[in-house]
């Protein structure tokens, strides 16, 4: 079907980078994400990392925007965490 969509350019930019990515059609990637987040919440959160948008500006990735602050002591703690 050809139809016209308003989308946000955030995640137009990360469908194209991951179309090129999988050597596909945009269309079909696009389609594919859609109708993994039809089929329940849950199945988008535990998506393999190939179905998760990545976007990258300059060589670094953009991650989405969380309900938190990071804080020093946050970063600490990952830090100790990781060894």
């Amino acid at each position: 079907m050809i139809t016209t969509l308003d989308i946000a350019d955030d995640v137009f930019e990360g469908v194209e980078a991951l179309a090129a990515k999988k050597q596909k059609p945009l269309g079909q990637i696009l389609s594919e994400l859609v109708r993994a987040g039809l089929i329940s919440e849950p199945a988008v959160q535990n998506a393999s990392v190939d179905m998760r948008i990545q976007i990258v500006r300059n060589g670094v990735p953009i991650f989405p925007k969380r309900n938190e602050k990071i804080t020093s002591s946050h970063l600490d703690s990952l830090l100790d965490s990781e060894g």
